[in-house]
């Protein structure tokens, strides 16, 4: 975005904001030294606070921000900002912001969210807030409404450790007084024991897992449908299971989420191979956010 005659004051403004949260993000992403990404991270937060809070900013798109995800909801009612500060052991923290549409509520419209992973018993089953969440990096919102709720089903990536990574569905609810929480009992049929309010994946540091929103059939010759698809994880060797840092996909078995009802539905055994796979040549970026 090239700063001219044709932007608003604000704009510019903003723009001149972008530059400072740029810097700090890079540092968090490549310093070697963890004081340092802390330090940085610190000044990162007060400063994107004061920013998120400025007048016109909801509609900003910060696009020099390549290491911190931002996910708008097609309703236009709310974006979720995450990033990860990571440290020398491979262990993460997250951090990040929920911002509401101006247009449409009245009182608090900047959120910051507070890590608590380690904290959190039973997260697969917690009702979660924004002083209690389950971090992540959020690359993809999924909006899904019923008669009376709108749900905005978050996928996201979490770098855990040093043996292992994961990667979560979770689901952001916003009342009409603007307060905002994460889990819903919305899926159904992943596990028959316990009402699952968010889906947690776990597996090896040197594997990688998928987990996409995309068009599927739900078996051979269907009609395509949209659906959360991921890799089905398994250990490593029978002896290994519930041992979760030794946990990797399955070859070419897939399985799934589709919206139906007002719930998420799973499905096992889903047809993924119909999805070509062009390789297109392009120069490396710099960022930590996962592709869609």
């Amino acid at each position: 975005m090239n700063i001219n005659k044709g932007y608003s004051q604000d704009e510019k403004m903003l723009r001149k904001y972008e530059d400072s949260l740029t810097s700090l993000s890079l540092i968090i992403s490549l310093s070697k030294d963890y004081v340092e990404k802390e330090n940085a991270n610190n000044i990162l937060l007060k400063y994107f606070e004061t920013v998120l809070e400025t007048k016109n900013s909801f509609n900003y798109p910060f696009d020099f921000l390549k290491t911190i995800s931002l996910q708008r909801s097609p309703d236009n009612l709310c974006r979720i900002i995450t990033w990860q500060l990571t440290a020398s052991d491979g262990s993460c923290k997250h951090f990040g912001f929920v911002q509401l549409n101006p247009k449409k509520f009245i009182d608090t419209l900047v959120f910051r969210l507070y890590d608590r992973t380690d904290s959190i018993a039973h997260a697969d089953i917690a009702d979660l807030d924004r002083f209690h969440w389950y971090g992540a990096i959020y690359y993809k919102l999924i909006q899904e409404k019923t008669k009376d709720k709108t749900y905005y089903t978050l996928l996201g990536w979490n770098s855990n450790n040093q043996l292992s990574n994961k990667k979560i569905i979770d689901v952001l609810t916003i009342s009409e007084d603007g307060k905002i929480l994460f889990g819903a009992d919305i899926f159904q049929g992943y596990n028959k024991k316990k009402k699952m309010k968010r889906i947690l994946f776990e597996y090896a540091k040197n594997s990688t897992m998928s987990l996409k929103y995309q068009q599927q059939n739900k078996s051979l010759n269907n009609q395509k449908l949209w659906m959360i698809v991921f890799d089905r994880l398994i250990p490593l060797s029978q002896n290994l299971e519930g041992v979760y840092c030794y946990y990797v996909p399955a070859t070419n078995i897939f399985d799934a989420f589709i919206f139906d009802k007002g719930k998420w539905n799973f499905i096992k055994d889903i047809d993924a191979r119909n999805q070509p796979t062009k390789i297109k040549k392009r120069k490396p970026e710099m960022g930590i956010v996962p592709k869609k």
